[in-house]
């Protein structure tokens, strides 16, 4: 087939042509030897000097005819290369924030393998959940989930559990007892302190946005993460007030445990057991996956191991008594990823970006383990160790620098301060700017820092948007005013992991990034 080459041959003089001509040439011969197309350039007047004027005419409006479904071709072609190109960029898991200030220049092959997790914000993996009237719950505006199989010892009784909120700042995995058949609870393994008949349920208690509280028993598991099993059983809490008392105001409660509780929440003696999903928490547990590798309120394992710990209790099952008891490392809440028999070094959360205005359900990635294998590399990250036991960090917002700062996903706002205007009558105290606002910080190691930025919009319109139409579900803007009288000065939630691979390193491990805890972005 021969082809008559020309860029544009309707929009140049014919003073042009010879320049032309060599330019598109060279540059559809190289495409023709790439897709071994034959190509060949034809001198109509020099080939066929006998050919008179009208038929030289159709003869070349014959060939240009050729050249233009060839440039179609080439056209089309490269639309084809630009489309594959584009599409792997997007599934490559090479993510970073839309303002390119918290670059990840790591490219993350991680879509297949035994340690990868699928988790989604407001998505497949957040439910279903259902209340103490058996009625299904709408998951909460940016809510990131997870799944998890539980069984007893032998693996003979198996349940898979969705609507896990995860948590990156604690450790453990918390299940209300109402999420769990009864066939599995049966036939899962206490923790017991003492001797028949003075045994005691051991029992913990986590507390959420100042002054509800998750209280229940520790129990024993065989618990899967994505294709990895721990191999052997390792603990879990059920949340449910069972060994806490009957009453709904714990009347029955030992007064040490009572002061405990007094003592953690916010304000003192309003505290709210919660046991079992609400419209306020509308999840069927927490998969805790933080830095720590026990539950200790944040603290090293073995502050626990002291009876005076206030963390763990050894509870009468029929008195309701509940006194602070000296724990083992085994007897504690542990990090089920610290408990697998490989990857359990750490864990990198991958989330996809989310413009302002809001989005649909998300899906991501919990990758299990850093440098372990080939999917989850560490090349490129930039490492922070947390300044204390209770994961903290370091970080400036518009200038002002805040000592403790935590990275939450279980928040599902950016709680930090701002001179932006607020509505001072919610609780919390959403942020009420009339456009999006921008806040530049950074995050400040010993001898490194990164960049990033924030996003600030009307979240009280977003809340009440979300309570009447569950269209949108995931924003990166939402956030709520904090007065740092919370115990932490910033609190950065899900909004700040959107676009990001987080790596989470725990403690008492190590990778190429060096020893836990620590943070790697």
């Amino acid at each position: 087939m021969l082809y008559w080459i020309d860029l544009d041959h309707r929009k140049h003089s014919s003073k042009c042509e010879n320049h032309k001509k060599y330019n598109s040439e060279s540059f559809y011969q190289t495409l023709a030897n790439i897709f071994l197309i034959r190509y060949k350039r034809v001198d109509i007047r020099m080939k066929y000097p006998h050919t008179n004027s009208s038929n030289r005419q159709n003869f070349k409006a014959t060939q240009l005819l050729n050249e233009k479904n060839f440039k179609i071709f080439i056209q089309f072609t490269l639309f084809l290369i630009l489309l594959f190109f584009t599409t792997s960029c997007e599934s490559s898991l090479k993510t970073i924030d839309s303002s390119n200030y918290l670059l990840n220049p790591t490219t993350l092959a991680f879509l297949f393998g035994s340690n990868i997790m699928d988790i989604s914000i407001n998505g497949t993996n957040c439910g279903p959940v259902y209340d103490s009237s058996n009625q299904i719950l709408t998951p909460n505006l940016n809510s990131l989930c997870a799944s998890v199989t539980i069984c007893d010892s032998n693996s003979s009784h198996c349940q898979t559990i969705p609507g896990l909120r995860i948590d990156t700042v604690h450790a453990g995995l918390r299940i209300f007892k109402s999420a769990i058949n009864n066939s599995t609870l049966n036939a899962l393994t206490p923790v017991i302190q003492g001797t028949s008949p003075n045994e005691l349920n051991l029992a913990t208690f986590q507390v959420l946005q100042e002054s509800y509280v998750l209280w229940g028993s520790i129990y024993e598991a065989n618990i899967t993460l994505g294709g990895e099993t721990t191999p052997t059983p390792t603990t879990l809490q059920i949340i449910d007030n069972g060994t806490l008392s009957t009453g709904s105001d714990q009347s029955s409660a030992s007064s040490a445990l009572l002061t405990t509780l007094n003592n953690t929440t916010n304000p003192a003696s309003n505290f709210t057991l919660i046991t079992a999903p609400t419209g306020t928490y509308a999840a069927n547990g927490i998969l805790g996956i933080g830095p720590e590798q026990y539950y200790c309120n944040c603290y090293a394992g073995s502050n626990c191991i002291n009876a005076n710990n206030n963390q763990y209790f050894a509870c009468s099952t029929t008195t309701y008594a509940c006194n602070s008891t000296a724990t083992p490392l085994n007897q504690q809440l542990k990090n089920p990823i610290t408990a697998l028999s490989q990857n359990n070094n750490g864990a990198i959360l991958s989330l996809p970006s989310v413009p302002a205005g809001g989005s649909s359900s998300k899906n991501g990635y919990l990758i299990l383990g850093i440098d372990t294998q080939s999917n989850n590399a560490s090349t490129g990250m930039t490492v922070f160790p947390c300044t204390n036991d209770r994961s903290e960090f370091k970080t400036t917002l518009q200038g002002n620098t805040f000592q403790y700062s935590l990275f939450q996903t279980l928040s599902n706002y950016n709680y930090v301060g701002s001179n932006l205007s607020i509505a001072s009558s919610s609780s919390p105290q959403y942020y009420t700017p009339s456009s999006v606002q921008t806040l530049r910080g950074s995050i400040l190691g010993t001898t490194n820092y990164l960049d990033f930025q924030l996003y600030i919009g009307n979240s009280l319109t977003i809340n009440n948007y979300y309570q009447t139409s569950r269209a949108l579900c995931v924003f990166s803007e939402f956030a709520a005013y904090n007065n740092n009288n919370s115990g932490y000065n910033t609190l950065y939630g899900l909004p700040f992991f959107l676009g990001r691979n987080v790596f989470i390193g725990f403690e008492s491990a190590s990778s190429n990034l060096g020893s836990g805890r620590y943070y790697a972005f």
